[in-house]
């Protein structure tokens, strides 16, 4: 089990391996939403904004999910095994081990530019 909380502290994911799905709870009304995808997780987090969730599953794509349609409105390849969005949802840090230690990409998310039909550049 996997659980988030948005920036502004309003709404709670939680994600499920088993069950392959995320569940969003909106703190202030109960109102719950779920969000059905494939695969194992490797991150869960929110759009700065908590109205998009931010998923990277084993398929190695960064998707950026409504939530309240579940229609995905962007992705972008994440090629380092490890990753971690920050708790502000704007930036993004994708890791790989290398022979003198550990290799890190620190990423400003652009939400406007990611958010469009464009999907982003991978990371490095």
């Amino acid at each position: 089990l996997e659980l988030t909380l948005d920036p502004r502290g309003r709404r709670l994911a939680a994600w499920s391996d088993e069950r392959r799905r995320a569940v969003v709870i909106d703190l202030a009304d109960g109102q719950r939403r779920d969000v059905d995808r494939p695969g194992r997780l490797r991150l869960l987090g929110f759009d700065p904004t908590g109205a998009h969730l931010v998923l990277v599953q084993g398929t190695e794509m960064l998707e950026v999910v409504e939530i309240n349609t579940g229609r995905i409105v962007a992705t972008r390849p994440v090629t380092k095994p490890h990753v971690f969005l920050d708790p502000t949802g704007t930036c993004l840090v994708t890791a790989r081990e290398a022979s003198k230690g550990w290799s890190l990409h620190l990423e400003r998310i652009a939400w406007d530019d990611l958010c469009t039909d464009n999907p982003g550049a991978p990371d490095r």
